[in-house]
């Protein structure tokens, strides 16, 4: 039988997978590892193993490899390993079975190393899925194409001639997304629509089982969830806040409650009275799965998760980004990313708004 490997370095991509295999593979054998990229990642690992979803389930601690921060002994193990992904893939995970086709969303140095060994054992088949906004951006083909063979003519013999080496670029088989249509760039494959994530009951009780959701104690029983962004973990912003402040003077502040990023150092709304979540490692498509929200407002300066109640599970729940609000805009919102999520929101304008102003929140609901 045919057999499946799914490498997942965040919570979305472990959910994806999941889905996969839960409705499109569901008759083959499939393998995945969750890497040390995520916190909790050994107990996530743990719980998917108690689900029977996937026949193995490995661990690998792969941060400094997929950062391309590996320290080598010397620079002839280096050299050695360049021509031997198969021997240095062993240094991380002992992989046991042979793989018609690897899955993977993140195109970094531990997933070049992976490829190239399994490649080499059984010519594995490449394919990747989605891994949100990003991999509809021409920021990620800039990533796709970075990993192509040796231009250098004797490099390319020795490589790819001699040792059998084969790169991402240009061999992928296919990319899984959910909205083809939205790909802003050609990755010169197949490109595969999944079906909306399904919300029946024994699909929601699985992942409920792999992230704890059942032990959560948040209530979202605010009218009005701001989701607060990494900005202020990456770069010190803090316009959020001056937002979230003429939010709650519109609205009331006991009608709000802020989504506290998991990146971010501390808990800047808590210390204003706005209710915030206590936990911050399940991820927000697991609480959409099990909650209703049609009479919540979500809001967001620019996340890509006020999309996922239409782009994962076909839900309308009114959206607001307050993108065009802003006084200064960080530099992550400027350039192709930013452009994505812009063109992702406009596919769904019957549910998410770009507020031209603040008071567009209460004069459109």
């Amino acid at each position: 039988m045919k057999s499946k490997l799914f490498l997942c370095n965040t919570v979305y991509q472990v959910l994806v997978a999941v889905w996969m295999k839960y409705y499109k593979f569901r008759d083959f054998d499939a393998d995945i590892i969750i890497s040390n990229h995520m916190n909790g990642y050994e107990a996530i690992a743990e719980k998917l193993r108690g689900t029977g979803v996937f026949k193995n389930v490995y661990t690998v601690e792969s941060l400094s490899c997929s950062r391309y921060k590996t320290v080598y002994k010397s620079k002839t193990a280096r050299r050695v390993y360049k021509l031997l992904p198969d021997l240095e893939l062993k240094n991380y995970i002992k992989i046991k079975y042979v793989y018609d086709e690897l899955f993977m969303a993140n195109v970094d140095g531990f997933s070049v190393l992976l490829f190239a060994a399994l490649y080499k054992k059984n010519k594995v088949k490449l394919n990747i899925f989605e891994d949100g906004v990003a991999t509809y951006s021409k920021l990620f083909e800039a990533y796709y194409h970075s990993q192509h063979p040796p231009i250098n003519k004797i490099k390319y013999f020795l490589f790819c001639k001699i040792f059998k080496i084969k790169y991402i670029y240009p061999n992928a088989n296919c990319f899984y997304v959910f909205n083809g249509d939205a790909m802003l760039w050609d990755p010169g494959c197949k490109i595969e629509n999944l079906q909306p994530i399904s919300r029946e009951n024994d699909f929601v009780s699985i992942v409920n089982k792999i992230f704890d959701y059942d032990n959560m104690t948040d209530l979202y029983d605010k009218k009005y969830i701001y989701f607060e962004e990494s900005f202020y973990a990456d770069s010190g912003y803090m316009e959020d806040v001056e937002l979230v402040e003429k939010i709650a003077k519109l609205v009331g502040k006991e009608n709000v409650m802020v989504k506290i990023h998991p990146r971010n150092p501390e808990n800047r709304f808590e210390r204003l009275g706005y209710k915030t979540n206590k936990n911050t490692s399940i991820p927000w498509e697991v609480i959409l799965m099990n909650n209703d929200f049609s009479d919540t407002v979500l809001i967001t300066i620019a996340s890509s998760t006020i999309l996922n109640s239409m782009a994962l599970f076909s839900r309308k729940i009114e959206s607001y980004s307050l993108i065009d609000c802003l006084q200064e805009t960080p530099k992550i919102l400027k350039g192709d990313f930013a452009n994505c999520i812009l063109n992702f929101y406009r596919e769904y304008p019957e549910s998410i708004h770009i507020c031209a102003e603040i008071n567009d929140i209460v004069k459109e609901i």
